[in-house]
Formats: structure tokens, C-alpha cells, sequence
């Protein structure tokens, strides 16, 4: 391969000196229309010239159209790799119990297709993902998305041995030896995907005795930053596995209130039941949720009404404004946090980061432009999506819950959230490449907040209803997947009977669903006395229920955790004779009391469940091999 090995190039960009460039960064940014032949250029000589008038300027040509041939390769659409269910053997505590830690349905990647399919695949529809498109995979031309996103495919260096790296702004996947540093010297600024005031990002081509990097200055640089967005990427993804969790709902839905008291109830489940602690990644990245926390669960003034402010579509608390391929994008600020094992239980400490996005509502609304689709793509990378349904935006769950509660008369019914979940699906498909009629190959679970005000019209008390178990044999604390499926079944007739159209979109479009309710406060919100226009909620009355479930579910799949079934009683119906097998994914049950037929996905199969109808705990039959 020719070296294109030169004096770095500094050039004159948005009315600011910009750089050092070497004549790759160059051919890229010249790829991507950031710098034109006319662009002023110098050495650092203080020569300015045209970047045409460049010696190297016909190699940087060659480069440059080199990458656009190469990108616009057609290509299979790529699946996304997705978390894998380990098999563990897990002992039970009696006879009674049932170890579930066998691997699941696979999370692996669809299997390729054949020519046949794949031709049928790319004539009939033409897709690509958006995943493909960000990371240089196919030409956007021939796509519906009109805007050029493909970048140099540096994940598929044959010979880059460096790890893969994933960023978790903007989603690009590159080599580690591919990552920008950030310049520390004061006088460094000017960056033209983040502005003037920023400090440059370079390639490092300096280094001390000790190995640390040197921007152009002589000074230190430690921090790193994406080769794409150019911003900072928290050290610890470079290593440990990263999983990326989706929060979706509509406006006031309850995103923020949730996402607080999940962490915080995860931090104490984490640590207090299982060998794990969990803190910040990047204390930066965290401040507005670590702010959040402090305001509600360590607030001095405990008796003092608090409330958490609405998430915004932009602002520097709630995202990170870049210009990427000349249009300026909003991306969501991602909350990181590192988990990893008190005590290793091997010779290698087992860490994973997670990543938590928590986008304003609005970015999920149709029609907000492709920008606000941009700040939505970490759909593609989400191991796992919650989406939160708020049953005071529904006139059909709106009077199932408490008068009481100053929701019931504060919120406006203005917003379907049924759109919401069907652009959510719409936009998962379309950035793995999937057609209309294949399922998203991850896990949903919907989550019916504001527990709290509608507990009158649910069979359970949450209060008193256990997630763990302990497990005297293992000595250890397992996920109670009995209770898990019961809770998510009653949940899920529950939808049925108010919004009868919503459970089979959500079942018919993800492989694995769960449907599960939850409270972030524990108790009904107050109107403040001394400011009736306040919501709030005292510190000292919080107890949140049920938050921190969902994460645990996607531990038991990924094998952090494991889980068990137990008894729930001895007067326990079996229904077989009123179930038939539809297929290996679907039972269909007559209820025989009502004498409807019920589908149920393959979760259930073999579960004891509570019915409404009958009034009492049921059995279904497993599915068997004909």
C-alpha cells in the first residue's frame, strides 16, 4: 500500500483554523463535503494555498473515490448481533422448583438467506439499514433515506486486528486504532463537526516516554473521542461488553421518573442479591440522571415536594449537537454506567457497561424529520426496548385509574401512543433491514408506569409480590420467573381488555415479549401547596415498585443471573383440553368460560397463570414435538 505519509495539513473551515490533518482524514472529510480544491490550506508555515494546489492533492482524489467505490458496493443487509442466553446449571432449592436457564430461542443473527431469497428480498423492497448505511455498508442512492451517511467501513479492516468499538452518541463501529484523541492545550479549539469552541480531535502521532499521547502542543491528552461525531467516549467501552437499552414513550409519559428509580433500584438489587456492583462510567455523561437520583433519593429535604423536569428535545443536559454529512443532528445524551463483579468468580473480572438512552418523546413522534431519526438509531444497537405506556393518555385506561391522582385531571389525551409504539417498530425494522412481516429478533417489554394509581383494577398487589428467590441449595438469589410470567400475563389481559389492538402488534412484531407493570414513586403524586401549578412527590414517601425488573429479565437472558420456576399453589387447573397448538410460536386457548380464543406466545407455554374469567390459576400445556 503507497504511503501517503506528509507534513500535517492545517486548513481554514466555518472561519476557523482547523486541524492537523493527515491526507486521510483529509480524503474523508473531502468524501464528505467538509472540505472542497478551494479550501485554505497551510503546513504550519503560514503559506496558505488551495487544497488543490496540495502536492498530494491527486492522491487525495484517488483515496477519496477509492472509499466511494468501495461503499457503494450492494451488499446483504446486516443483522444485528444480539445478546445470547448462556446455559448455566442451576440447582434447585426442593424438588419443586425448575431450573429455566437453557438457552432460549436464539438471539443470534437471522441466518443468511439464500440467492433466491435475497434477490426476491433486494428487487421487492430495495431495503437498507440504516446500521449498513452508517458504517459504509451499501450506497444510500438506491435508498429511501436520501442522505448520504456511509463512512470509511472501518470494522472490516482484514488486517486491523485492534477490538471493535462502538459509540455510543452516534453508533458508528470502527477499530480501536481508528480512535481520535482530544487535544488538552487551551489554544487547540475549532472542530468542524462540533464547532469552534471545541478542542481539535486528531489522530495520534506523538507520544512520551511513558507512552501517553501528545497533541501538536506537547501536552498529555487521555481523553478519546469518535472518529465520526468527535465526541468524548468513556474508557471504559473499550472494554468489557456494552449492552444498550432503548427507552421509548410518549411526552410525560414517565421516561425520566422511571429510568431514575430503575438505576437506583438496580444499584441496591445489583450489589445487595447478586455479586455485582454498578456505578458511572463517565460521571459527566450521568450528571443529569445522578442529578435526578440526588433530588429524589438522597435529598436532604426529604419532606420538601420535588419533581423532575420534562426531557427536551435539545439543550446541552439532554444532547450533544454535532453536524454530521452537513446537517446538524441532536443526539441523545447517553447515561453509562460499568457493572461488574464484587468478587470474580474466574481469572477475569466479568465487567459490561450499560448504556441508557432516554429520548424526549417527540423524537419517536411520525413525521419529525430524518434529524430526529438520527437520534433515534440506537434502536439498531438496543439489546433490549422499554416501552413505557402512560394509561392516563389513553381515554380507555384512563378510567381505570384513581380519582385521587392529579394526573387523571392535569394531562391532555393529545398524544396516541400507539402511533408512538408503531413508529418505534417501524423504525426498528427499517434499520435492521427487515421487511413488514418478519419479527424483530430482541426483547420488549412494555411497561405500564404510574403503578400506584391504577392497583385497584389489577389481580396482584405488587407490594407483596416477590421478583427473587432465594435458593438454599445454590446459595445464591435467582429471578422468580413464576412470578414474573404471572405478573406479566395478568398485565397482559389487562391491556386486552382496555386496548385490544395493542398486545398482538407488540407480539406480532418482536420475538419475546413481556408485559409488566411498574410504579417509580410507589405512592400518588401530590399537588404542591404552595405552588398548585407543581406535581410532586416527597422524598420521604418514595418506594418504587417493580423497576428494577425488566433490567433483571434481560440478566437472566444474557446469564448474569438465573432464574426458577416455582409452585404458586395446589389448586391449579389444567387447561390442555382447551388449547390446541397453532404452531411451535403460538397456543390458542378457549377460554371456557367466555368461549374466546386466546393467543399466547411461546413464553407461556408450560406456565401456571392467573385467568380473570375462570378465577383461578391455570395451567398450560408445553409445547411437544409431533
Amino acid at each position: 500500500m503507497q504511503n501517503y505519509t506528509v507534513q500535517p495539513i492545517y486548513c481554514y473551515i466555518q472561519n476557523q483554523i482547523c486541524g492537523p490533518y493527515t491526507i486521510e482524514q483529509l480524503a474523508n472529510m473531502f468524501r464528505n463535503g467538509f472540505v472542497k480544491p478551494e479550501t485554505q490550506c497551510q503546513t504550519g508555515d503560514n503559506q496558505w494555498f488551495a487544497l488543490s494546489n496540495h502536492p498530494l492533492f491527486p492522491q487525495l482524489l484517488s483515496m477519496a473515490s477509492s472509499v466511494n467505490s468501495s461503499n457503494m458496493t450492494d451488499t446483504k443487509p446486516k443483522r444485528i448481533k444480539l445478546f445470547k442466553s448462556k446455559k448455566n446449571k442451576a440447582d434447585s432449592t426442593d424438588e419443586d422448583e425448575k431450573d429455566i436457564n437453557k438457552k432460549e430461542s436464539s438471539n443470534e443473527s437471522t441466518p443468511p438467506a439464500s440467492t433466491e431469497e435475497e434477490n426476491e428480498k433486494k428487487d421487492a423492497s430495495n431495503i437498507h439499514s440504516l446500521d449498513e448505511l452508517l458504517n459504509g455498508k451499501t450506497s444510500p442512492e438506491n435508498s429511501s433515506i436520501s442522505i448520504d451517511l456511509s463512512q470509511n467501513n472501518d470494522d472490516d479492516d482484514p488486517n486491523d486486528e485492534s477490538p471493535i468499538v462502538v459509540c455510543p452518541h452516534c453508533w458508528k463501529s470502527f477499530h480501536l486504532s481508528k480512535i481520535y484523541y482530544i487535544a488538552r492545550h487551551p489554544e487547540l479549539t475549532g472542530d468542524p463537526v462540533l464547532g469552534a469552541e471545541a478542542q481539535v480531535r486528531f489522530t495520534p502521532t506523538r507520544f512520551n516516554a511513558n507512552g501517553d499521547v501528545l497533541d501538536s502542543k506537547g501536552m498529555v491528552c487521555p481523553d478519546m473521542a469518535c472518529p465520526r461525531c468527535h465526541l468524548p467516549i468513556p474508557e471504559a467501552i473499550m472494554s468489557g461488553e456494552n449492552s444498550f437499552f432503548s427507552i421509548i414513550g410518549s411526552p410525560s409519559s414517565g421516561k425520566s421518573y422511571f429510568l431514575t428509580s430503575m438505576i437506583f433500584q438496580i444499584k441496591q438489587t445489583m450489589s445487595n442479591y447478586f455479586n455485582y456492583t454498578v456505578t458511572d462510567a463517565d460521571s459527566s455523561l450521568n450528571m443529569v440522571l445522578s442529578n435526578y437520583e440526588s433530588l429524589l433519593f438522597h435529598n436532604s429535604k426529604h419532606t420538601d415536594y420535588v419533581s423532575l423536569p420534562k426531557t427536551a428535545l435539545n439543550g446541552s443536559d439532554f444532547a450533544s449537537q454535532v453536524l454530521l454529512d452537513g446537517m446538524t443532528v441532536n443526539l441523545p445524551l447517553p447515561f453509562v454506567f460499568t457493572m461488574r463483579e464484587l468478587v470474580p468468580t474466574s481469572d477475569e473480572q466479568k465487567i459490561r457497561n450499560l448504556v441508557f438512552y432516554d429520548n424526549a418523546g417527540e423524537h419517536f413522534e411520525p413525521g419529525r424529520g430524518f434529524g430526529s431519526e438520527l437520534a433515534t438509531q440506537h434502536l439498531v444497537k438496543s439489546s433490549c426496548y422499554f416501552f413505557l405506556f402512560d394509561p392516563f393518555k389513553d381515554s380507555r385506561t384512563l378510567n381505570s385509574c384513581s380519582e385521587e391522582d392529579p394526573q387523571a385531571t392535569s394531562f391532555q389525551l393529545d398524544k396516541n401512543q400507539l402511533q408512538i409504539l408503531n413508529e418505534t417498530i417501524t423504525r426498528a425494522r427499517r434499520h435492521a433491514g427487515l421487511k413488514q412481516n418478519q419479527p424483530i429478533d430482541k426483547t420488549l417489554i412494555v411497561i405500564v408506569p404510574k403503578y400506584d394509581a391504577w392497583l385497584d383494577t389489577f389481580p396482584m398487589d405488587l407490594r407483596e409480590t416477590e421478583f427473587l428467590i432465594y435458593s438454599s441449595q445454590n446459595e445464591e438469589y435467582c429471578l422468580n420467573y413464576s412470578h414474573i410470567l404471572i405478573v406479566s400475563y395478568l398485565m397482559r389481559q389487562w391491556l386486552i381488555n382496555r386496548i385490544p389492538e395493542m398486545v398482538p402488534t407488540c407480539e406480532a412484531s418482536f420475538k419475546t415479549v413481556y408485559f409488566l407493570p411498574a410504579s417509580a414513586l410507589g405512592r400518588i403524586p401530590e399537588i404542591n401547596p404552595e405552588n398548585h401549578d407543581m406535581i410532586g412527590i416527597r422524598p420521604e414517601h418514595l418506594s418504587p415498585i417493580w423497576c428494577e425488573v425488566p433490567f433483571l429479565i434481560y440478566c437472566w437472558q444474557t446469564g448474569i443471573i438465573r432464574a426458577v420456576t416455582v409452585p404458586l399453589g395446589d389448586d391449579i387447573q389444567d387447561v390442555s383440553e382447551y388449547c390446541h397448538f397453532i404452531n411451535e410460536n403460538t397456543l390458542r386457548f378457549t377460554n371456557p368460560v367466555t368461549h374466546k380464543h386466546i393467543l399466547i406466545p411461546k413464553p407461556y407455554f408450560g406456565a401456571t397463570v392467573y385467568d380473570e374469567n375462570m378465577q383461578t390459576l391455570i395451567q398450560l400445556p408445553e409445547f411437544k414435538e409431533q
